[in-house]
């Protein structure tokens, strides 16, 4: 941890999909120590088709709460994990002079969340209902350096339809090509490929492949 801080290195963290693949060994991230000596933390995805989520409200939950299970409770503030949101997965990113924060000098970056719904009420407590209870499918508006992107839950920016579409096209290509099961009730890797290691790798170079493909293409229809 000690040499993480002294080279100046970042740590994503993906609770979620961390906690799947430590089931049962109760060998936690060292979050609070990580902290301590200075490194700077972010929230990250992955892998929804295993355990993981899209969801980065719903990462920061399960991640104090498996924090709390491995070293007690108390490991985080609710502003705690609401920094790591905003301002501390911006410095973990090296964009914290840009981003992260409403200030002057930085862009105009934010998200307006609807909690006006009985899921959110009474709302007494922001900072905690935010990480507790918001969801994705609670943000109303995206504004990214002034640009409104999604307004209302509509995005404006791009067509879904087509990104959709371009990632079911580009997914049903790498099954094909990596021998990998998936259907609406479980996931399975190749049973003749070391898939810890092929898949990240096979998985990066097809999203690359996709979004060259696909972003030509929305850009000429908008």
């Amino acid at each position: 941890m000690g040499r993480i801080a002294e080279g100046g290195a970042s740590v994503a963290h993906c609770a979620s999909i961390f906690s799947y693949y430590r089931a049962e060994q109760r060998d936690w991230y060292p979050l609070g120590a990580l902290r301590d000596a200075g490194v700077s933390i972010g929230l990250g995805l992955a892998d929804p088709g295993w355990f993981g989520t899209w969801d980065l409200f719903r990462e920061a939950s399960r991640a104090r709460l498996l924090a709390n299970y491995e070293y007690g409770a108390h490991q985080y503030h609710s502003r705690d994990l609401l920094r790591k949101l905003t301002i501390e997965g911006a410095t973990a990113l090296g964009l914290d002079d840009r981003i992260g924060s409403l200030e002057a000098g930085k862009r105009a970056d934010f998200i307006l969340l609807d909690v006006e719904s009985a899921t959110h009420q009474p709302l007494y407590n922001l900072s905690a209902g935010i990480v507790n209870t918001v969801t994705a499918g609670d943000v109303e508006t995206v504004v990214v350096d002034g640009d409104v992107l999604v307004h209302g839950g509509t995005v404006r920016s791009v067509y879904p339809s087509a990104i959709t579409a371009a990632a079911r096209r580009e997914f049903d290509r790498f099954l094909d090509k990596t021998g990998w099961q998936a259907t609406l009730g479980s996931v399975s890797p190749p049973e003749t490929s070391p898939w810890r290691l092929l898949s990240p790798v096979v998985m990066a170079r097809y999203a690359r492949q996709a979004l060259r493909g696909v972003g030509p293409s929305i850009r000429a229809r908008l």
